[in-house]
């Protein structure tokens, strides 16, 4: 289970770098001969990286997107911080002998929030995929237009 989630954490990051690097690249580029208009202008409530689970993945990729520049909104779901909040001590966290799960968790959201991640309690209850941006859909009803997910 630790590694599928290792592993979905690394995909993550490197879906954010990669979109990120086309961004720039973009920027770069005048004129183009592979070039696509897409219309956001219908949509509201639009996020760039949209990120579900404030666990240590779900805080790290908030982290990453952040320092990238990337407007990246954290939600926290029915349990912030993971189920790391819930253990008490953490004896191999790399670089600290020891440290409680509920500390580690508030220091990550402090630094995800310290380079500009947006966080909030709201909780995601269905995701659709099958169109673009695709559509989160919140406990409250309310309809957030992500253009990734983590």
């Amino acid at each position: 289970m630790e590694s599928k989630r290792s592993f979905i954490f690394y995909l993550s990051i490197i879906a954010i770098f990669s979109f990120t690097f086309y961004l720039r690249k973009s920027k770069e580029r005048k004129t183009s001969q592979h070039s696509f208009n897409v219309d956001l202008s219908k949509h509201k409530n639009i996020v760039p990286v949209a990120i579900i689970g404030s666990g240590p993945a779900g805080l790290s990729a908030a982290l990453y997107a952040a320092r990238g520049k990337i407007y990246s909104v954290v939600f926290q779901g029915s349990k912030p911080g993971g189920q790391l909040t819930g253990t008490s001590f953490i004896e191999n966290w790399p670089g600290v002998p020891k440290i409680m799960g509920a500390d580690v968790m508030k220091l990550l959201q402090s630094q995800a929030e310290g380079f500009g991640s947006h966080i909030t309690a709201e909780v995601i209850k269905e995701v659709d995929f099958s169109s673009w941006p695709y559509v989160l859909k919140t406990e409250d009803n309310k309809v957030i237009h992500a253009l990734s997910v983590v």
